[in-house]
Protein backbone atom coordinates (compact mmCIF):
# COMPACT_ATOMS: atom_id res chain seq x y z
CA UNK A 1 0.00 0.00 0.00
CA UNK A 2 3.09 2.45 0.72
CA UNK A 3 4.20 1.74 -2.41
CA UNK A 4 1.56 2.40 -4.03
CA UNK A 5 0.73 5.68 -2.44
CA UNK A 6 3.98 6.86 -3.05
CA UNK A 7 4.67 5.74 -6.87
CA UNK A 8 1.15 6.20 -8.35
CA UNK A 9 1.40 9.96 -6.57
CA UNK A 10 -2.35 9.22 -4.85
CA UNK A 11 -1.40 11.93 -2.18
CA UNK A 12 -0.23 14.64 -4.34
CA UNK A 13 -2.51 17.77 -4.84
CA UNK A 14 -4.55 16.48 -1.52
CA UNK A 15 -5.23 18.81 0.96
CA UNK A 16 -4.98 18.15 4.84
CA UNK A 17 -8.76 17.14 4.93
CA UNK A 18 -8.74 14.87 1.96
CA UNK A 19 -5.33 13.11 3.14
CA UNK A 20 -6.94 13.00 6.95
CA UNK A 21 -9.86 11.31 5.12
CA UNK A 22 -7.72 8.54 3.73
CA UNK A 23 -5.31 7.41 6.14
CA UNK A 24 -6.45 9.12 9.67
CA UNK A 25 -4.85 11.62 11.77
CA UNK A 26 -1.14 11.36 11.65
CA UNK A 27 1.26 9.82 14.48
CA UNK A 28 2.56 13.74 15.07
CA UNK A 29 -0.30 14.82 16.64
CA UNK A 30 0.36 18.44 15.71
CA UNK A 31 -1.22 21.40 17.46
CA UNK A 32 -0.12 23.32 14.91
CA UNK A 33 -3.69 24.02 12.78
CA UNK A 34 -1.62 24.08 9.42
CA UNK A 35 1.37 21.45 9.73
CA UNK A 36 3.61 21.96 6.68
CA UNK A 37 3.58 18.25 7.39
CA UNK A 38 2.28 14.56 8.27
CA UNK A 39 4.14 11.44 9.30
CA UNK A 40 2.52 7.57 9.86
CA UNK A 41 3.94 5.22 11.21
CA UNK A 42 3.82 2.27 8.71
CA UNK A 43 5.10 -1.38 8.92
CA UNK A 44 6.35 -2.40 5.39
CA UNK A 45 7.14 -5.74 5.98
CA UNK A 46 10.43 -5.61 6.91
CA UNK A 47 11.93 -7.45 10.17
CA UNK A 48 15.28 -6.28 12.16
CA UNK A 49 18.12 -8.68 13.61
CA UNK A 50 19.44 -11.81 12.15
CA UNK A 51 17.29 -13.90 10.35
CA UNK A 52 15.04 -11.13 11.11
CA UNK A 53 13.93 -12.58 14.57
CA UNK A 54 14.41 -9.51 16.25
CA UNK A 55 10.68 -7.54 15.39
CA UNK A 56 9.33 -5.70 13.01
CA UNK A 57 11.44 -2.24 11.44
CA UNK A 58 8.67 0.70 11.23
CA UNK A 59 9.32 3.14 8.62
CA UNK A 60 7.88 6.84 8.54
CA UNK A 61 5.50 7.75 5.55
CA UNK A 62 6.31 11.64 5.76
CA UNK A 63 3.63 13.85 3.67
CA UNK A 64 4.71 17.76 3.08
CA UNK A 65 2.01 20.16 1.94
CA UNK A 66 3.17 23.24 0.12
CA UNK A 67 2.71 26.41 2.64
CA UNK A 68 0.83 28.34 0.31
CA UNK A 69 -1.58 26.34 -0.99
CA UNK A 70 -2.08 23.59 1.58
CA UNK A 71 -1.50 20.95 -1.09
CA UNK A 72 0.26 17.88 -0.99
CA UNK A 73 3.70 18.29 -3.03
CA UNK A 74 5.80 15.41 -1.42
CA UNK A 75 5.61 11.78 -0.04
CA UNK A 76 8.57 9.74 1.12
CA UNK A 77 9.07 6.64 3.47
CA UNK A 78 12.11 6.51 5.64
CA UNK A 79 13.14 4.42 8.47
Amino acid sequence: MVDNIINDSILIGKDREQVINLLGYDDLKNDDSTPTYFSYIVDIEKNIGPLGFGGKWLFDLNIAFDSITNKVVYVNCRD
